[in-house]
């Protein structure tokens, strides 16, 4: 129930004023080169989301400068805390095309990935401890994230006292739950491309770009709110 209710609180926050609504699907596009520099930027407006969970209104964008360096550390952060995963993936997962999260460093480790017919049942045990990895990894991040946010300091994100005692399922419980809205969000877009692909390609492609950008902006706003509405509750509990 208690989650619920931070999800019923968060779900509305992206659409609280249309201005910001508006940059942050332009933000968000998928462009190449230039999306790197505004992907780092939004993540960090995500982390603002978190700290200002309880607020009625959205942060400001502003300053620029102070949200473009918050998102760069956190960026860093989350590859860290991401690091395990990506190493196991490079020994063991390779060989299978699991898209978690694709770097094109993994392609130059091929060499050491293991194939399932050499490994037979045991791979189904690697890939079972690989996806369990992964997804403490996913539900860990977002509190050390809010850590480093919360003190300013880039060290207080591996603060292992502190991650274990504000850890809950409810983070997971959150990324499952966005993880569904973005199934519902891409079966959308393949519905549009599949309709209008031959009669009208620019429509799909168009499609593809905004409704990649919308998703990944309401998204990462309403599950920002929801961490940081978890976060600050746990923290204030352990107070």
């Amino acid at each position: 129930m208690r989650l619920l209710k931070n999800l019923s609180l968060s779900v509305y926050r992206p659409f609280l004023d249309l201005r910001y609504l508006l940059i942050g699907v332009l933000l968000a596009m998928p462009l190449r080169f230039i999306g790197v520099f505004t992907g780092t930027f939004i993540f960090g407006y995500f982390l603002k989301c978190g700290l200002t969970a309880f607020d009625s209104k959205l942060p400001s964008f502003y300053p620029i400068k102070e949200t473009f360096t918050q998102g760069f550390f956190a960026s860093i952060i989350f590859l860290i805390f991401f690091l395990p995963f990506l190493i196991y993936k490079v020994i063991f997962l390779n060989s299978l095309n699991l898209n978690f999260i694709n770097y094109p460093i993994i392609s130059f480790w091929r060499s050491l990935s293991f194939a399932p017919d050499i490994l037979g049942p045991f791979w189904y045990l690697i890939l079972f401890v690989g996806l369990c990895l992964f997804l403490l990894c996913d539900s860990i991040y977002p509190i050390a994230l809010l850590l480093f946010a919360t003190k300013g300091k880039f060290r207080a994100a591996f603060d292992r006292k502190q991650i274990v005692s504000l850890f809950t399922l409810e983070y997971f419980l959150v990324k499952i739950l966005m993880l569904i809205v973005s199934v519902l969000f891409a079966a959308v877009y393949l519905g549009l491309v599949f309709r209008y692909q031959n009669t009208l390609p620019s429509l799909a492609i168009l499609s593809y770009f905004l409704i990649s950008a919308f998703s990944s902006y309401t998204i990462g706003v309403i599950s920002y709110t929801a961490f940081g509405r978890i976060f600050g509750k746990k923290l204030k509990n352990l107070k």
